[in-house]
């Protein structure tokens, strides 16, 4: 049985409305600040990953409680360079690209297992910031969720580095009201109403394929 902290659908949904107000009107927020008003209220949540011109994502910001669900604070290395498989970090970083590419919110769902069975299933909001014209997304804004099993000691060292990870489920989201009904999925544990936008998301990984890795 998992234990949930808190609510996925109030931390993403927050997340969401803090970076929409952000963009106003325009199709990208062009800067976040997670310590300020709104974004403070669940900054231990967030995290900002930034596009290095090689090509990798970097953890530029790391919240309290996702750097505690870690097990380590991340701060400054590489996205994908301290998790196992190798596959499942490259899996994280084409979500990110993918997102950089098509500059549109997405939602995932992953786990990563312990080798004694123990588990940690997370739920994932990534939103595209673009740089200061708004024409290339740099910085992606992340809220993350997670839940645990009664076997995993919440603030384990490096908890996420002895675990094997593996990417569930992801969907673009093309509004709140879909992105409301993904996070209460992932609280409730029941996708039965949820449908995949594959076609969406088949073209999306097929424009991050063919989009070069440009850093701002």
């Amino acid at each position: 049985m998992m234990h949930l902290m808190a609510s996925a659908s109030d931390i993403h949904l927050q997340a969401y409305t803090g970076w929409d107000a952000a963009r106003g009107n325009a199709p990208l927020s062009l800067a976040i600040d997670i310590d300020a008003s709104p974004l403070n209220a669940i900054a231990a949540h967030l995290s900002l990953i930034e596009l290095l011109p090689d090509g990798q994502f970097m953890y530029r910001q790391i919240g309290r409680q996702v750097a505690s669900d870690f097990g380590r604070d991340f701060t400054g290395t590489i996205v994908g360079a301290h998790v196992v498989p190798k596959r499942y970090g490259i899996e994280i970083c084409t979500a990110y690209m993918m997102v950089c590419a098509v500059k549109i919110p997405m939602f995932t769902c992953g786990e990563y297992v312990q080798p004694n069975g123990s588990a940690q299933e997370v739920s994932r909001l990534l939103l595209p910031i673009g740089d200061s014209v708004g024409q290339r997304v740099c910085t992606i804004l992340v809220s993350r969720m997670a839940r645990r099993s009664n076997q995993v000691a919440p603030r384990a060292a490096n908890w996420i580095g002895s675990a094997t990870g593996r990417l569930v489920r992801s969907f673009l989201v093309e509004g709140k009201t879909e992105l409301a009904g993904m996070a209460l999925a992932w609280d409730r544990e029941d996708w039965s109403h949820i449908q995949a936008n594959s076609t969406a998301a088949a073209a999306a990984a097929s424009t991050a394929e063919r989009s070069p890795a440009i850093a701002c």
